[in-house]
């Protein structure tokens, strides 16, 4: 074959003559599917950059394939379970700890209907887990006893998202 597709062969009347003088007639076209691209692979949607337990992961190869499975997956810091299929497999990827998963796919793990194995996946995925609940500790710059308003500062340990003063409980006073 030349190039991925089908690959044709005929054979036109009269290519041959049997002993008595009579010519040969025309074949049906034989048709062959020539696959020798290796299939690819990607993600559905990209990664979070962080968690705080399981996630799933959606990958598409651009061909049905088996042979794939979790122990395919070269993963730190977390285990992975494989579901779906032929084409498109969901990941699901449990964090052993805190800190950076990181999850890769070799080639060839996995084959197309030809025999070829697979691209590798082209970078490494890195997910940040964080299971600590933030820490968050209150200050002033004012002496006790004060007599009078003062200010108050509210200090995480890491950015958070979604405080506002309503999550503030004041005793006696405003």
């Amino acid at each position: 074959p030349a190039a991925d597709g089908a690959v044709t062969v005929d054979v036109a009347a009269a290519a041959a003559t049997d002993s008595a003088g009579n010519d040969s007639t025309a074949a049906t076209q034989f048709s062959i599917t020539n696959d020798a691209s290796a299939p690819t692979v990607s993600i559905a949607s990209a990664p979070p950059a962080s968690v705080n337990g399981p996630f799933d992961l959606v990958f598409n190869f651009t061909e049905d394939m088996t042979g794939l499975t979790a122990a395919d997956f070269v993963v730190t810091n977390g285990a992975v379970v494989l579901s779906g299929g032929p084409r498109d497999f969901t990941v699901t990827v449990t964090p052993n700890g805190n800190g950076d998963i990181t999850l890769a796919l070799p080639a060839n793990v996995a084959t197309d209907a030809a025999g070829n194995g697979n691209v590798a996946f082209a970078a490494a995925i890195t997910v940040n887990v964080d299971t600590a609940a933030p820490s968050v500790s209150i200050a002033s710059t004012s002496s006790d006893p004060v007599s009078g308003a003062f200010p108050i500062t509210v200090t995480f340990n890491e950015d958070v998202s979604g405080f506002v003063l309503g999550d503030l409980t004041v005793g006696n006073g405003a």
